[in-house]
């Protein structure tokens, strides 16, 4: 089979939806639109693999170069739905320790470009994370926090009513972040926490080491 390949403009990223199998003799009309999507000023590509049959060693270092160009630009590369079969020959080449993948469209589409809220709230600052919140999705929380520590901040509260799937990832980063407040002053504290993720907490030491507060009004009347 040919190397099928169509392109979809989503929120914050571009999606190539690929078929086909992706080898040194039928990447370059592939590795050429990828060109033209970048000049067209896409810094998030994620490749949608769940029709590839083959991937070889060409296809990976192209992925590999373009993830090195959009670096610059404050991009990156991601890919969706990748088959088993492929998904092996990927964990072989190490190529996943730095392109981030997604199980689905939709965990991407929470993840890929996203913007986190944040509001200055007096005594301390409100932050959204995605509703995925994973290792996926971790390095826009942690600029986050970065920009809102540099203001000053030592007082941090996580917003986490949108929140629909945690990982320990993400539990770890918190639980980082609150002790090296606490050595600071400050601290972090847990705002609307979601049914959805209240278990995978309640599993952890989190919820008998960090404030939890059951509305933003409780947070801003008990935060000093």
């Amino acid at each position: 089979m040919d190397l099928i390949f169509t392109s979809e403009r989503k929120n914050g990223y571009t999606m190539m939806n690929i078929r086909g199998k992706m080898t040194c003799g039928t990447i370059e009309v592939l590795r050429k639109e990828i060109y033209y999507l970048i000049a067209g000023g896409a810094v998030h590509l994620a490749f949608n693999l769940n029709t590839v049959t083959v991937v070889d060693s060409n296809a990976i270092n192209m992925f590999i170069h373009f993830q090195k160009l959009l670096q610059p630009k404050s991009g990156s590369l991601y890919f969706i739905t990748v088959p088993p079969r492929i998904y092996s020959i990927f964990k072989r080449s190490r190529v996943l320790q730095t392109l981030p993948c997604y199980s689905t469209i939709n965990e991407a589409d929470n993840n890929i470009g996203i913007h986190i809220a944040r509001e200055e709230r007096g005594m301390y600052c409100l932050i959204s994370p995605p509703p995925i919140f994973k290792v996926t999705s971790l390095k826009y929380v942690r600029k986050t926090i970065d920009d809102i520590i540099s203001t000053g901040h030592r007082r941090i509260a996580f917003n986490l009513e949108k929140v629909l799937a945690i990982d320990s990832s993400a539990i770890g980063l918190i639980l980082n972040l609150h002790k090296r407040l606490q050595s600071e002053g400050g601290g972090i504290s847990l705002v609307n926490i979601s049914s959805e993720i209240y278990p995978a907490l309640e599993a952890t030491n989190m919820l008998h080491l960090i404030p939890q507060y059951d509305s933003i009004k409780e947070a801003d009347e008990r935060i000093a």
